[in-house]
């Protein structure tokens, strides 16, 4: 139910802004790596992104590559409905293997106009796998090196740190990176402190702030929601099609 025609009335939008270059928190696609049009999607996304005038950086997200490894859905009918295993669902590297074959490389860093943008990729955080703590490692060799040859630092992911606090709990909160990685993150973040953090997968907007760093979790561009506790003025699926909520966030760097 994520329609194209969202996503290439936003590139038009951008386009006209005429932004220094734009940042995909991912989500490229719709459809997880373990469907039978995985593949097919990727295909239609490169061609999509092609439309871009400027400049694309792009954030491997849950339906790209899967979900952290220590992820807890919320309810087994609703796997058994969807006659699919948690196993299907969670983080490999062979989603990994096929998401760099499109998209190129899930997490690296880049500079521009004196300021150091780091793209990292959570997928990999709580999979145990050699290939967090090379993650980890080059990550703080990022930041380290930023903070000392550049202006200004950002970083960006998929998933938020957390909802409203540090130390919320996981496993089955869904949407946030799950302990023991995101301590790992947060100290890593006091330490080095980047000017901020930016990220994805809620399709909700908020804001946090931790050590003195602006955490900014921006709306979906192909859809956005409510949640409970928020007055809903229209049902689930209104919003899902309404096309007044397409989103994206213009970001100012100045000084």
């Amino acid at each position: 139910f994520c329609r194209p025609w969202r996503v290439k009335e936003a590139i038009r939008q951008i386009n006209a802004l005429r932004p220094a270059f734009v940042v995909h928190c991912g989500d490229i696609i719709t459809a997880f790596p373990f469907t039978e049009h995985y593949e097919q999607q990727c295909q239609n996304a490169v061609q999509v992104l092609r439309k871009f005038a400027v400049p694309v950086y792009l954030v491997a997200g849950n339906h790209d590559i899967g979900n952290q490894r220590n992820m807890r859905v919320w309810s087994e009918k609703w796997l058994a409905r969807r006659k699919i295993t948690l196993e299907a669902l969670l983080f490999k590297p062979a989603y990994r293997a096929v998401y760099r074959k499109y998209f190129g490389d899930d997490y690296y860093a880049f500079s521009a106009r004196g300021c150091k943008f780091i793209i990292l990729d959570d997928e990999i955080c709580n999979s145990g796998l050699a290939l967090e703590r090379e993650q980890e490692r080059w990550l703080e060799q990022q930041l380290a090196s930023g903070r000392a040859s550049h202006r200004l630092v950002f970083l960006f992911a998929h998933n938020p740190l957390f909802w409203n606090r540090p130390d919320e709990p996981g496993p089955k909160n869904y949407e946030p990176v799950l302990e023991p990685a995101r301590s790992r993150l947060l100290a890593l973040l006091a330490k080095y402190r980047p000017s901020a953090m930016y990220t994805g997968h809620t399709h909700f907007a908020f804001s946090n702030e931790y050590r003195g760093v602006h955490l900014r979790t921006i709306n979906s561009t192909t859809f956005n929601r409510n949640y409970s506790g928020i007055p809903q003025n229209m049902s689930a699926q209104a919003q899902i099609y309404d096309p007044y909520k397409l989103a994206f966030l213009l970001v100012r760097v100045v000084g």
